[in-house]
Formats: structure tokens, sequence, C-alpha cells
């Protein structure tokens, strides 16, 4: 269930200098592109028997397209196709139209359930950042269809397309993924990150995201997005997660 009310302002009009300093900058832009070629190209590099046999294991129980390229927003909410592995029949949505993934949908075979929760069906996206549409670590994009609904409800939910999206980012792995009723919350998660970003941050979402617990923990970060935000922003994030 969508949340009715709105958010009055996500983040305030006249960004604080550090802001600009971080994503608007040369420097940023620099870094994160930098960072975002060297640790794709070696994900590939690391990954490709996982790529082959992934597309094995799919092909082999069904005769329909390895990938399933779906159009998604990214940076200035300009459009571009991202990749998956399959894990739902092709026009699985011809009935129910645009739709968010349940938990136990009934579309998935065990193989795709698998992928879903291991998320390797993401792998492909490594792709989608070598060319430039994705980043390695911000904001997940998001579907034309839903983008335009959660504009209604949503006062400046659009600031989080000021950035590249990412594979992986702060609210995932605090464990908002994929869940509409959590809208309100992702966006202050992702406000947050675009707000305080260094590449320290992007190296602990990182390693939180592909490590196991066991070895790295991020209990350094804020539980909530509002801890170490600025005044202003940390008084909305009070209010409205």
């Amino acid at each position: 269930m969508l949340y009715s009310e709105t958010v009055k302002t996500a983040i305030s009009t006249k960004q604080s200098p550090r802001s600009r300093r971080s994503v608007d900058s040369f420097s940023y832009r620099f870094m994160k592109r930098w960072l975002d070629l060297l640790f794709s190209a070696l994900g590939v590099f690391i990954s490709w028997p996982f790529f082959l046999f992934i597309a094995l294991l799919i092909k082999s129980q069904s005769k329909e397209r390895i990938l399933y390229c779906q159009i998604r927003c990214r940076e200035n909410g300009n459009q571009f196709w991202m990749y998956k592995f399959r894990t739902l029949p092709e026009n699985a949505e011809r009935n129910s139209g645009p739709a968010w993934p349940k938990q136990n949908d009934p579309r998935l075979s065990s193989l795709g359930r698998f992928l879903r929760l291991s998320h390797l069906d993401e792998l492909p996206q490594l792709f989608n950042v070598i060319k430039g549409e994705m980043s390695l670590v911000g904001p997940r994009p998001e579907r034309p269809y839903f983008i335009r609904t959660f504009k209604k409800i949503i006062n400046r939910y659009e600031f989080r397309h000021r950035i590249k999206p990412g594979i992986t980012g702060w609210a995932q792995i605090n464990g908002y993924c994929g869940s509409s009723y959590a809208i309100k919350e992702r966006l202050n998660y992702d406000l947050f990150y675009i707000k305080n970003w260094s590449l320290l941050a992007d190296f602990k979402i990182l390693a939180k995201t592909f490590l196991p617990k066991k070895l790295f923990s991020v209990e350094t970060f804020p539980k909530k997005a509002s801890v170490f935000a600025p005044p202003p922003l940390r008084s909305l994030l009070k209010t409205h997660s």
C-alpha cells in the first residue's frame, strides 16, 4: 500500500556548498566514473563463469531469451534499458500490467526464485555500469510507470535522479529493497546518500553488499538516515520516516 501523504520538502531548494562540492562537482563525477569502470570490469572478469553457467541453466529450462531488458529511469530522468537475467516468463505482465514482484510470486520458477533471492539476476547490470548508464552505488533505478505514481504522492521525489542509479545503495543495505510500501523510507536513505556522498561510503556499501556479513560490519553507519544528516534534513527525516 502506497503512502497517501506527501513529503512537503525532501531537501532544501538551495543546496549547501558541501552538496555542490559532492555530486555536482567534476571531481565527484571523475572519481565515481573511474571507480565504476574499474570495479565493474573487474566484476565481469571475475564472474564470467557465473554468467555462462546461469545462461545455460536459463536456456535449459526455457527457449525464451536469457536476458530481460526493461526500461528504467536514470540520471536527470532519462530512460535506458536495464539488463537482468530472466526470472519471469515473457509477457508476464500482459494481464496484470506493471506490478511489483511478490515474495512468493507463482510466476517464478525455482531457478528464477533462487536468482531473485541471491540477486544474481542483477549481474548483467555491470554492463549498464560500463556503458555509463548506471553506477555501482546509488539509488536503485525505477520504472517510469511507478515514478509517475510516486511523483504524485511524494513531493520532489525526482531529486533522487540527480545522480546515476546504482546496482546497490544505502537504502538496499539497510533492508529497503523492492517494496512499494517503504518508498518514503527508501527516499530518505537515497537523499541521505546524495547529500553525504564520499568514496569511503561507496566502499563500505560495496563491502556490505558483496562480502560475507561475518567479514564486514557497518555498525558505524547510522541505523536511520537522519542520524548524521545536516540539521534541516535531519528534522525532515525524523518527521517523515
